[in-house]
């Protein structure tokens, strides 16, 4: 099932004018460079994202975040189900997880989607969803996506880009067949008094006792791991500050716990 290269510019083209101007708004500058999408990419209310269909897992997950969407207005939902606009075929399944060892991890994270009931509904489409160990999904990650929120409700506009490390995978889950990532990365830029500042991170697939820091790297970095430019949208001052280097002070990160890292035994590679 692919989606060919005009009809996936004329999708990125309506999504930035569904914002108004193409290039001044957070729902276009939070998305990856065309060159980097998958053969499926679905605009959702509150996420866009980019599927596999043969690997039955989100490419990646493209949102924004501002201190009003930190409003609570929906409750958890777990209706997990596949999502409505891919072929059941090309979808992962509940049976596909079931008795599998692995959650159904959130890219983009419910709690991040709670500001409206559809998008809260939204964000348990299999397209949103990734077989993630129980300890990383409970554990690292989910300190990084409650550390997102915080962020979110201190800056202008927080944009975000997740997805699992292509071409890095554990093996498959279900008679479905569903990857399983060997790794996520999550991306994030902060657009703050008429400027912008990045950071990213890598965290391997399993549990770890690490503080955040350790696996922290530029957009830039994270960029060339990927082969894909993120937040493509972005006007290009804004992308050479942000991408370039991290803000340890700005993003209120230890920069001491990146080389120091107590009760190791997790490497990863970058």
């Amino acid at each position: 099932m692919k989606i060919n290269g005009l009809l996936l510019s004329l999708l990125f083209w309506a999504l930035g004018l569904s914002c108004g101007q193409l290039y001044s708004q957070p729902d276009v500058w939070c998305l990856p460079s065309r060159e980097c999408a998958a053969d499926i990419t679905l605009k959702h209310k509150g996420y866009v994202v980019s599927y596999d269909p043969g690997l039955k897992i989100p490419v990646w997950v493209a949102y924004y975040l501002v201190p009003e969407r930190m409003q609570k207005n929906a409750r958890r939902s777990n209706d997990f189900r596949p999502d409505p606009f891919i072929p059941l075929q090309f979808s992962a399944t509940n049976a596909d997880y079931k008795s599998s060892g692995y959650d159904r991890g959130h890219l983009a994270p419910a709690a991040d989607m709670a500001w409206d009931p559809e998008v809260m509904s939204e964000s348990f489409y299999f397209t949103n969803m990734t077989p993630q160990e129980p300890g990383f999904n409970r554990g690292i990650w989910k300190k990084l996506e409650d550390q997102v929120r915080q962020w979110a409700a201190s800056y202008d506009t927080l944009l975000i880009v997740t997805g699992p490390v292509p071409a890095n995978f554990k093996g498959y889950i279900g008679q479905g067949k569903v990857a399983v990532p060997g790794a996520f990365y999550k991306a994030l830029v902060a657009v703050y008094h008429h400027t912008a500042r990045g950071v990213a991170f890598v965290i391997p697939n399993e549990s770890s006792r690490l503080p955040m820091e350790y696996y922290v790297l530029s957009v830039d970095s994270l960029e060339s791991l990927l082969s894909c430019n993120l937040f493509a949208a972005m006007p290009e001052q804004w992308q050479e500050i942000a991408e370039s280097r991290v803000d340890w002070e700005f993003w209120r990160l230890n920069p001491l716990l990146k080389t120091t890292a107590p009760n190791s035994g997790t490497q990863i590679k970058r």
